[in-house]
Parts: structure tokens; C-alpha cells; sequence
């Protein structure tokens, strides 16, 4: 018999005589409270039943990257502060399975090429057989893992952040020898080739997408610049500044081109500036939007908490209790989306591949997943403690969470949901 049948004669015996009234109506009773039982826990249920399967790590998760095509995922596996234990892991990202993992090399940084064929890595690490210290970048076979070719090796000691372009033609990495400046070197990573080198103790940002434009940062006595750069010479186009913070964090001016690389949106503590590309002007600002503050290594960094939609159109930002959404090019608010959090603030805000989607995340709640068209909130993730990242697949159903944890605790996952 169906509960709902079952329901529905318990109601009849209970009006049709007074003793089944008492006998059975408490049976009605606790059969309701054990259906609404049932139905909570399904909830939870379904929340944990998108978690598809964990990575787990040794003791520190660093950077990761997903293959454009959605089957791989890279990342950084760290079994201690030493740079000789900096592993990087390559994952089948449908089975979870380890494909294989580059050892004992003090792999620092790396990126992989828009068609998932090569890996570079930066390796720094201490050779305790040779007594020196050894830098390289190196180029890989991402499917095999085979060495392919060196760039540089034994000279300089690389920064940890190397830069692929989209096409997967130029490679971008900074540099520093002793107590020089720091450079740029930009490389055509087909050859090998060495293409020009920045001396202007600056790094690397980001590249855009359509491959024209390198933003570097670097710090002039009391100001961060910020530089846009033709991609293929190395000539300064525009350039902006930030003043320092007197504040005792460091602050990290997060630097993020619209898709379409017409946009790029720099957030510096309380501001967020968009610019356009093109001409070069400031199109509008932002104020008061959240910052979250991260501890890597001892040291305090507040990093910026916001993101543009894969079709250009649309700012994600994070503020305290809310995420809103603004029109990029024109800065009018579309939604805010209320999230009463208890922390200090997100720790991460993804958007799916087909604008649907927005996912966001704090270091002591739940992932939510929210409509990004309404603004309203669709379901909870269950059971991904202190969550610093989220990233989805090209199919926008398959999420990346990761917490990287600190080095005595065990919440140093990288978990993968499937949403509905």
C-alpha cells in the first residue's frame, strides 16, 4: 500500500469509531512526523549525492587548472613547506583516478595549454646531492608525461607565476637573479624561443583571451602600477596606478579581462575599477565590495572576491551578506542576491560556462548555488569544509571545490559535484 493510501485510511478509521480514534490516531500522527523525517533527510541526501567523488592531498593543495575540454585536472600537492615536496598531479576528472604525478622536482607553478597537449611547470628546489640551488622551466606531454624540452634552467629563480596564451603560442614567466630587479621573459613555447624580456622589475598578471594584451604589476616606491602591454613586442600601451596600503596586510590587486578582452576589471582593496581595454579609460568604479583575507604561509593577503560571466556581460561581485550583479558595461546593478553569511566574508564566486549559474562559497559554510538570472538561490552543497576555490568544466554541470587547508589540519581536499 502506498503511504498515501496508507494516510488516507488511518484518517477514515480514526472518524469512523472512537476507540480506533484513540488507538490509531497517534499512529497518524507519528506516520506524519516520520514522513516529514524522511523528507528532510532526502534533502540532504540529494545535496551530498552530487558529490561525485574527493582528491585527496598530503598536506598542502596549491594551484589547480582544468583542461579546456573538461577530463583533466592539474594541481599542486605539497607534502611540507620544503620546495623539494612540491608534486604536481594530473587527474582523470570523470573517474577521479591519478593519471600520474611529477615527483620530487619543486614544482612552484605551472599552466597548461588551451588544447590540453603541454604542461609547463617551474620547478625550484635544492639539490642536495649537487649542494646548489636549481630553477627551471620546463614543457611536458600532458597526456604522457613525458619531458619535451627546457626553456631555462640553473640561471634565474623563477616567481611561481607562469602564464600560457590562449593559443598556446607564448608563454610568459618573470625571473630574478641575486638581488636584481625582477623581469619578464615572454617565450614562443612552440620553439623554444626567447621572444623579449621586461625589465622593469615587474610580473606577469594575466593574458587576454584573443591574445593581444599582457597586463604586468609592478611596485614604483609608494604606488602599484598597473601596466597593459602588446602581447607580441612587449610595448606599453596604457598604464594605471594604485597607491600602497598602509595598512600592515598585503595587499594583492586582483586583475581579471572580460572574455571577449574589450574589459579589464582591477580590484584593489574597498574599489573595483572597469576599464576599457581599447581606449584605455576608466568606464566606472565600484565601492565597498568584500575583500577576503587568506594566511598562506604566515603571511596575511587579502585577496579580491569577484568575477565576469564567460559571455562579457555580466560583474559578480561579493559584499558583506550579499553576492549582487552588475551590468559590465554600463555599471547598473541587476540583482543582489541575499546570503546571510556569518564569516568575514567569500572565499570564492564561480560562474557557469553557459551564464546560468552562480556559485559562491565561505571558509565556514556551504557551497550555494544560486540562478543567475533571478538571483535566486537553487540548492546547498553539504560536506566541503574551508572551501578556497570553486571552477566549473566547459559542460557548467561539473564543479570544482578545493580546500587547500593548512599543514595540520585535514580539510586539504579537492572535491568534484555533479549539479543537477
Amino acid at each position: 500500500m502506498s503511504p498515501k493510501a496508507q494516510a488516507n485510511q488511518l484518517k477514515e478509521a480514526c472518524k469512523s469509531s472512537e476507540y480506533l480514534m484513540q488507538l490509531r490516531c497517534s499512529e497518524l500522527l507519528e506516520f506524519k512526523k516520520q514522513n516529514q523525517r524522511n523528507s528532510s533527510k532526502s534533502v540532504l541526501n540529494a545535496q551530498e549525492s552530487f558529490l561525485k567523488y574527493s582528491l585527496n592531498n598530503k598536506k598542502y593543495v596549491g594551484s589547480f587548472v582544468v583542461t579546456s575540454d573538461g577530463q583533466t585536472l592539474v594541481n599542486i600537492d605539497s607534502s611540507s613547506y620544503s620546495d623539494n615536496e612540491r608534486f604536481i598531479k594530473v587527474w582523470h576528472l570523470d573517474t577521479g583516478k591519478l593519471i600520474y604525478s611529477l615527483n620530487n622536482h619543486g614544482y612552484s607553478g605551472f599552466d597548461v595549454s588551451s588544447d590540453g597537449q603541454i604542461l609547463v611547470t617551474e620547478n625550484s628546489y635544492y639539490d642536495n646531492e649537487k649542494y646548489t640551488q636549481v630553477n627551471a622551466i620546463k614543457a611536458w606531454n600532458l597526456k604522457t608525461g613525458k619531458l619535451r624540452y627546457t626553456l631555462l634552467e640553473d640561471e634565474e629563480l623563477f616567481r611561481r607565476n607562469l602564464i600560457l596564451s590562449n593559443d598556446g603560442q607564448t608563454l610568459v614567466g618573470s625571473s630574478k637573479v641575486g638581488s636584481s630587479k625582477e623581469n619578464i621573459k615572454v617565450w614562443n613555447l612552440k620553439t623554444g624561443k626567447l621572444l623579449y624580456t621586461i625589465n622593469d622589475n615587474s610580473h606577469p598578471n594575466t593574458i587576454s583571451l584573443n591574445g593581444q594584451t599582457l597586463v604586468t604589476v609592478n611596485h614604483v616606491n609608494e604606488k602599484i602600477n598597473i601596466n597593459l602591454r602588446n602581447l607580441g613586442t612587449g610595448q606599453l600601451k596604457h598604464s594605471y596606478y594604485l597607491n600602497k596600503s598602509v595598512s600592515d596586510k598585503l595587499i594583492v590587486p586582483k586583475v581579471v579581462i572580460s572574455p571577449n578582452s574589450k574589459i579589464m576589471v582591477v580590484g584593489y582593496e574597498e574599489n573595483i575599477a572597469v576599464i576599457d581595454i581599447i581606449t584605455g579609460s576608466i568606464k566606472y568604479t565600484l565601492n565597498g565590495y568584500n575583500k577576503n583575507i587568506s594566511n598562506i604561509e604566515g603571511r596575511s593577503f587579502y585577496s579580491m572576491i569577484f568575477a565576469i560571466s564567460p559571455d562579457s556581460e555580466t560583474l559578480v561581485t561579493s559584499h558583506p551578506k550579499s553576492i549582487k550583479t552588475w551590468n559590465l558595461e554600463t555599471g547598473r546593478l541587476k540583482n543582489t542576491l541575499e546570503d546571510n553569511i556569518e564569516t568575514k566574508g567569500h572565499s570564492a564566486i564561480a560562474i557557469s560556462p553557459n551564464n546560468k549559474t552562480i556559485v559562491t562559497v565561505t571558509e565556514t559554510e556551504p557551497i550555494k548555488v544560486w540562478d543567475l538570472n533571478t538571483g535566486k538561490l537553487k540548492t546547498t552543497l553539504i560536506g566541503h569544509k574551508e572551501t578556497n576555490d570553486l571552477a566549473f568544466t566547459s559542460n557548467a554541470k561539473t564543479l570544482i571545490s578545493v580546500s587547500r587547508g593548512s599543514y595540520d589540519d585535514k580539510n586539504k581536499t579537492i572535491k568534484v559535484w555533479q549539479l543537477p
